[in-house]
C-alpha cells in the first residue's frame, strides 16, 4: 500500500498579515497627507490670486482717477477753489473720468479708511456730478483689512525747494504729484501710486 503524503497548505502567517497592514496604513497616510497638502496649496494659490486681482483693480482705478483730477469745486461753495482736499489718510477730488466700469464724466472721488467690527478697511466712492440728493454713487472696498494708508502731495510752486506734504487744503491749484501707499494687514503691500493730476489753477 502506497504511503499518502500530506502537503502543507500555503498561506500568510500572523506576522506577515501585521506587516502588510502596517505598510498599507503607512501608504494610506502618505497619500492622504499629499492630498491635504495639495488642497491647502490650491486654496492658498486661489486666495492669493483673488487678492492680487483686487489689488491691481484698485491700484489702476486710483491711478487713473488721479491722472484725470481737475480743479473744479463739486458744489456751490465759492470758497472751495479746486475741490481737492487731502490729508495723510483721506483724499477727495473731482476727476473727469473716461467711461469704464462706472459711468464717466465729472465725479467726486473719495478715498478713506473705515472702521467695522474692530477692523480697518479702505473704501473708495465715486459720485457723479452735479450731485443728486437721491443718488448714492458707486462704492467699493479696496482692502478689507488695512494696516496703514499714507498719502502725500508734492508741491513745486510756492516754495523754492520742492517737497512732499501730508496735507493739501485751501490751495489755488492741484498738487504736482500725489503719492499713495497702501499696506494691507494680509498680503503684500501695494506698489506705490505716484500720479500727476491734470494741473491747473482755479
Amino acid at each position: 500500500m502506497a504511503a499518502i503524503k500530506y502537503s502543507k497548505a500555503s498561506g500568510f502567517t500572523l506576522v506577515e498579515m501585521l506587516v502588510a497592514l502596517a505598510v498599507t496604513s503607512l501608504l494610506i497616510g502618505l497619500v492622504y497627507g499629499a492630498v491635504r497638502i495639495g488642497e491647502k496649496s490650491a486654496r492658498t494659490l486661489f486666495g492669493h490670486g483673488d487678492r492680487m486681482e483686487a489689488l491691481w483693480i484698485g491700484w489702476h482705478y486710483l491711478d487713473n482717477a488721479l491722472r484725470h483730477a481737475v480743479p473744479m469745486p463739486p458744489g456751490d461753495d465759492e470758497s472751495d477753489r479746486t475741490g481737492f482736499h487731502g490729508t495723510a489718510d483721506r483724499l477727495s477730488f473731482v476727476a473727469d473720468l473716461p467711461p469704464g466700469a462706472a459711468p464717466g464724466g465729472p465725479s467726486l472721488v473719495t478715498l478713506k479708511m473705515e472702521q467695522e467690527s474692530g477692523k480697518t478697511r479702505l473704501a473708495v466712492t465715486q459720485l457723479p456730478l452735479p450731485a443728486n440728493a437721491d443718488e448714492t454713487g458707486y462704492r467699493a472696498i479696496l482692502v478689507t483689512k488695512l494696516d496703514s494708508l499714507e498719502i502725500s502731495y508734492y508741491d513745486t510752486r510756492d516754495d523754492t525747494s520742492p517737497k512732499w506734504k501730508h496735507e493739501w487744503e485751501d490751495q489755488r491749484y492741484l498738487p504736482r504729484l500725489v503719492r499713495i501707499q497702501v499696506r494691507p494687514t494680509e498680503g503684500p503691500d501695494w506698489p506705490p501710486i505716484v500720479a500727476r493730476p491734470l494741473t491747473g489753477y482755479r
